[in-house]
């Protein structure tokens, strides 16, 4: 293992507190590069279903029940946007008159 790659290992435990999955790599079976990856996509997941299951925090929604849900709600008059081409717009051009 190179001082760069032992440097990546160090990094990821230090920011992750896991240890990268790299016994396939020092046993030869794959690359560093294929192992690191392995490692980063390990700790998606793993940070993703941890973060699914606190992220329901119980009675979170009873603090917000006196506050408006959406901005019509809030009183906000909606408006069509500038960038929306379906929106309908007054018709500001003469009309030209056709003869036959």
């Amino acid at each position: 293992m190179t001082k760069e790659q032992r440097a990546w290992c160090k990094r990821y435990e230090q920011n992750t507190t896991f240890e990268p999955l790299m016994d396939d790599f020092l046993a030869g079976n794959i690359t560093f590069v294929v192992a690191a990856k392995r490692s980063n996509h390990w700790f998606e997941v793993w940070s993703s279903d941890a973060y699914r299951a606190i992220s329901q925090i119980p009675g979170e929604f009873d603090e917000w029940a006196d506050y408006p849900r959406n901005a019509r709600e809030a009183g906000f008059k909606e408006t069509p946007s500038p960038y929306d081409l379906n929106a309908a717009r007054p018709n500001t051009a003469k009309a030209k008159q056709c003869t036959p």
